[in-house]
C-alpha cells in the first residue's frame, strides 16, 4: 500500500463491508463513489480517504441510517440529510448521497438545493469492484471521472484538488480513455 495508512485503510475496509451487511438486512442498494470506489475499481488500495463515500435510493436511507446506528454509528451533522446522510464510527467517517428518479427515468440529486439534477446516466452502471476480499458495487469509471471533473463546475465553492486529478489520471488509463 505504499505511502497508505494501512491500520486505517483496513478499518476502513471493515466499515465498508459492515455497511454492505447493513444494506442486506434492509434491503438498501449501495454504491461506493470516490476514491474508494476507483480503489475497488483498480482492485488496490491508490491513497490515503479521508471518509467512505456511498450512493443510496433514498427510499431506503432512514432503514439503513436505522441499522447503522444499531451498529454503534452516530449520525453527524452535515447537508440537508434527504440529500445526504453522515455518519461515523471509530473516528471514520461514511457519507451516503441520496438518488432517486425523476418522472422521466433518470437518476437525479434526491433532496436539498440541487433536488432533481441528474447524475450521469451511466451512474450505476460500474458493476462489482473488488478488494480487500470484498466485492461492491461501484459507480461507472466513466461517471466518477466526470464527477471529479465537474463538482467544481456544478458547485463553484469546492475547489478543484490535485487528489481528483490524480484519480482521473488513474481511471483513464485504467478504462483505456
Amino acid at each position: 500500500m505504499g505511502d497508505v495508512d494501512e491500520r486505517r485503510a483496513w478499518r476502513q475496509l471493515e466499515l465498508i463491508g459492515e455497511a454492505l451487511g447493513a444494506a442486506g438486512r434492509t434491503g438498501a442498494e449501495l454504491w461506493l463513489r470516490g476514491g474508494w470506489a476507483m480503489d475497488f475499481t483498480l482492485g488496490r488500495v491508490t491513497r490515503d480517504h479521508g471518509d467512505i463515500d456511498w450512493f443510496t435510493w433514498a427510499e431506503g436511507a432512514e432503514a439503513l441510517a436505522r441499522e447503522l446506528m444499531r451498529l454503534g454509528y452516530t449520525e453527524v451533522a452535515g447537508p440537508p440529510a434527504e440529500l445526504q446522510r453522515d455518519f461515523a464510527k471509530d473516528g471514520l467517517e461514511s457519507s451516503f448521497t441520496l438518488i432517486d428518479r425523476d418522472h422521466l427515468g433518470r437518476i437525479v440529486v434526491a433532496g436539498g438545493p440541487w433536488a432533481g439534477t441528474p447524475w450521469p446516466q451511466d451512474l450505476l452502471d460500474g458493476g462489482p469492484g473488488g478488494l480487500g476480499g470484498l466485492s461492491c458495487p461501484v459507480v461507472a469509471p466513466r461517471a466518477q471521472i466526470e464527477i471529479k471533473r465537474m463538482m467544481p463546475v456544478w458547485d463553484p465553492s469546492l475547489p478543484r484538488r490535485e487528489k481528483d486529478q490524480v484519480d482521473i489520471a488513474l481511471l483513464e488509463r485504467h478504462s483505456g480513455s
